[in-house]
């Protein structure tokens, strides 16, 4: 397929890695892509976006409390970039695992729209934090930049090949740009600024020998001289 292309996997399709390893793709007979009102209870809004809603809810059979990002389905101008994004973004999170990098649990493609079901972020965005604070003093700076770091140091990383010969086709690189990292797309876990990084909507993964070259992030997010 090549770096940067997808096709929709269909049962049966054959999965080649170089000549090193086959696998036939099968659908598990029981996933369920559907259905995510009756697996959870959505309670108030936490958020709202250009292309989707963030809400509270609550697995049903646990009680367990998560984040869910509900994308409406729509029609017109902009839908393909817009579903673009979405696939891009749930690519991405299906891929990563990191302290971090904000978790994903499960998706669900229902007829009112598609819903991704996310780690909660007890004490949502840093920008909601700076502002409330006005200033972070050097160490909290510090510590909130160290596990940036980390986490984009993470996405870009290479996979060392293992000491096992067997399992020597598991090297790959990540190279995971994420291109829109801001206040509002660092969220924290605790009052202890334990942070990810979350909304993937423009991320990119690229080749070795390729660049980002579209303007892309916020533009209104900038920094300040004084």
């Amino acid at each position: 397929m090549g770096r940067n292309k997808r096709r929709d996997l269909q049962d049966g399709d054959e999965i080649a890695i170089l000549d090193e390893a086959r696998f036939i793709f099968r659908y598990p007979r029981t996933r369920v892509t559907h259905g995510f009102k009756q697996q959870y209870t959505i309670q108030q809004q936490l958020g709202k976006g250009h292309f989707a809603s963030v809400y509270l809810c609550v697995e049903k059979c646990s009680g367990m409390r998560f984040a869910v990002k509900k994308f409406e389905k729509r029609t017109g101008p902009g839908e393909r970039s817009r579903v673009e994004g979405l696939q891009q973004e749930i690519a991405v999170l299906m891929g990563v695992s990191h302290p971090n990098v904000l978790c994903l649990k499960d998706t669900f493609d229902d007829p009112d729209g598609v819903y991704l079901v996310l780690e909660l972020a007890q004490e949502g965005e840093l920008f909601n934090w700076i502002v409330m604070k006005s200033k972070l003093t050097e160490p909290d700076t510090r510590k909130l930049f160290i596990q940036l770091f980390m986490g984009v140091k993470y996405l870009v990383s290479i996979f060392l090949p293992t000491p096992d010969p067997a399992h020597h086709h598991l090297q790959h690189e990540r190279n995971i740009v994420h291109r829109d990292i801001k206040p509002e797309n660092i969220l924290l876990l605790d009052k202890e600024l334990s942070v990810k990084i979350a909304d993937f909507g423009l991320a990119k993964i690229i080749g070795e020998e390729s660049f980002t070259t579209t303007l892309c992030g916020t533009p209104s997010c900038k920094f300040c001289n004084d």
